[in-house]
């Protein structure tokens, strides 16, 4: 795909004087007056297939707002491209007003965009029951799944799309309520779901909550975007690709080091207001390496030897969290012998092999 995006360069170039345009893949967009648009489609149907690019006008939106839907309308109009309104795309370029969804985001009203969120969050939802389910006999792979790929969409969105909290908060519901009971075998009180949407490094497990997260994903993500957003505005092919790197991963780096004081922040409420005990069993687990068995991804040879061993783990740290020091002296033996064990399985397996 990389290299196709770059064998469209030359066509980009022939389209750039035409209309204001910006390219992932081979997913374009324009945004210009409709004249200028109709212009660049036009040229963009003719010379496309030259270059290997073959666009289906059944595949087109034209987003318009209600005051000028007419006038789409007309400019659109004729030259072999039938005009579908609020309706399928048969034949021709669909005009809406209302909205429509953009890589992966959406774009339009905010009845539209909410409506958006509204059924992902729906999907989410049903995903997180599912990973609940598989939860009581594959805890760790329950867990892999959740943190390494679905908490991923969820977090996509909240960075392409201004947040609402509100409408996430039925999926923080499922979280709480069926998902985190299902891993460590009881429910968790307020203080304990703070502590849980820390990383792993600092005590958590790294299972955020997506009403704190829909609030700030988005501003960083506009932040560390701001040299590419620059060069699509001005519509500037001529730039330094190792620059716009370093200054991407510097601004990366300064967004990694806020959410790293927040979540320092945050873990030091949470020491205020918890016991004792938990202070206690918080300073052994941020141990360097103690949060290693927590953030490991089951292999499909270790699978079938980690379905005990973290059942107890995560039974054990849900005992923890009830106030015990002397389970968290208990986690340490558990996750010193588990490790020796799972070590010498694989050694067995991999021999047998």
């Amino acid at each position: 795909m990389a290299m196709y995006a770059i064998s469209l360069v030359p066509l980009l170039n022939r389209l750039l004087p035409l209309c204001k345009q910006v390219w992932f893949a081979d997913d374009a967009t324009g945004c210009d007056n409709f004249v200028s648009l109709r212009k660049w489609f036009d040229t963009l149907l003719e010379i496309g297939p030259l270059y290997g690019y073959y666009p289906k006008p059944s595949k087109c939106i034209l987003l318009s707002k209600p005051d000028r839907f007419e006038l789409a309308q007309s400019v659109f109009n004729g030259s072999g491209i039938d005009v579908q309104t609020e309706g399928t795309k048969d034949s021709g370029v669909e005009i809406i007003t209302t909205g429509t969804r953009h890589l992966g985001a959406a774009v339009g009203t905010d009845d539209f965009k909410n409506g958006y969120v509204r059924k992902k969050v729906e999907s989410w939802i049903q995903a997180v029951k599912t990973l609940s389910a598989i939860a009581s006999t594959e805890p760790h792979a329950a867990y892999s799944s959740f943190t390494h790929c679905l908490q991923s969409q969820w977090n996509f969105l909240c960075r392409s799309m201004p947040g609402n909290a509100l409408l996430f908060q039925p999926l923080e519901d499922a979280i709480r309520m069926i998902f985190i009971p299902a891993l460590l075998r009881r429910e968790v009180n307020d203080l304990e779901r703070d502590l849980i949407s820390l990383p792993a490094r600092l005590g958590g497990m790294g299972i955020c909550k997506p009403t704190d997260e829909c609030l700030i994903s988005h501003s960083n993500s506009l932040y560390v975007s701001a040299p590419l957003v620059r060069l699509v505005q001005r519509q500037e092919f001529g730039f330094e690709p190792s620059e716009l790197s370093d200054q991407i991963k510097q601004l990366r780096g300064d967004v990694d080091k806020e959410n790293d004081t927040r979540n320092k922040a945050k873990l030091e409420v949470i020491l205020e207001h918890a016991p004792t005990e938990l202070k206690i069993a918080l300073k052994a687990v941020m141990e360097k390496g103690a949060s290693s068995w927590v953030t490991a991804v089951p292999s499909m040879i270790m699978v079938p030897y980690f379905t005990r061993e973290i059942s107890l783990m995560l039974s054990t740290c849900a005992t923890v969290w009830t106030s015990q020091p002397a389970c968290m002296r208990l986690l340490y033996c558990i996750q010193r012998s588990t490790c020796s064990r799972l070590q010498a399985r694989w050694s067995e397996n991999y021999s047998a092999q």
